[in-house]
């Protein structure tokens, strides 16, 4: 989440884009996101699901840093994709396998404490 609270500064000051490019970075991102929701739909069951977690997180690490190096537009839109297909993958994948494991009558709790940990975290990696 933090690297979207920074893109309009990559777009204007390092990749001197200007409102297109931002919504061309931007639209990359959902893309990427987008293929990510379609790979995990397509998916039999949750087997083999555990393994995704770090892929996902490592894609989108990976791409984040690409991006933090890239100075032009096409490569970066490129890794605006794969950021959005990681961070997707991974966040989705948390959810899925959290809600498989846990039993029907804790499953509430566990996923508000998800929640909080997630959306109380968020600041604090944008900063």
């Amino acid at each position: 989440m933090p690297y979207t609270i920074l893109m309009p500064i990559f777009a204007r000051d390092v990749l001197h884009g200007g409102p297109s490019a931002l919504g061309f970075l931007m639209g990359g991102s959902g893309v990427g996101a987008l293929a990510g929701a379609l790979y995990l739909a397509s998916r039999r069951g949750v087997l083999g699901l555990g393994k995704m977690v770090p892929i996902g997180a490592g894609i989108l690490g990976l791409g984040l840093i690409g991006f933090a190096f890239s100075r032009n537009l096409a490569l970066s839109l490129l890794l605006a994709t794969a950021m959005g297909f990681g961070q997707m993958v991974q966040l989705a994948v948390s959810n899925t396998l959290l809600q498989t494991i846990v039993d029907d009558d804790r499953r509430g709790r566990i996923m508000s404490f998800f929640a909080v940990a997630f959306i109380g975290v968020a600041p604090i990696g944008s900063i």
